[in-house]
């Protein structure tokens, strides 16, 4: 390792990276509660359109986690691109629960 890389590595902010992780573990643990909110409150006798939701918030999910990690990964100049997709995924995925909470609850 050259000093020019060995200094990029430095440089690098640290801190991004851990948003991008604790933004894509919020998704998750959004979308496990999204989950569990409907397989408590599905009408046991109903039609089980309930489930419908499922997915679109795996969509969301998958397109709120792949790109920032994909961002930081490959791309670490541009973290704070991946911050604010995370970021987004987190309020996106909050949104789909506090509407399955809305129609069910």
């Amino acid at each position: 390792m050259s000093q020019d890389e060995t200094n990029a590595h430095a440089q690098r902010p640290q801190p991004l990276r851990g948003v991008i992780y604790i933004a894509v573990a919020v998704q998750v643990a959004l979308w496990i509660a999204a989950i569990g909110y409907i397989a408590w409150h599905t009408n046991r006798k109903g039609d089980g359109m309930e489930w419908a939701a499922v997915a679109p918030a795996t969509v969301i999910v998958a397109l709120g986690i792949a790109p920032p990690l994909v961002v930081l990964r490959r791309y670490p100049g541009l973290l704070w691109f991946g911050v604010l997709l995370a970021i987004a995924g987190v309020l996106l995925m909050a949104g789909i629960l506090f509407e399955i909470t809305r129609e069910l609850g």
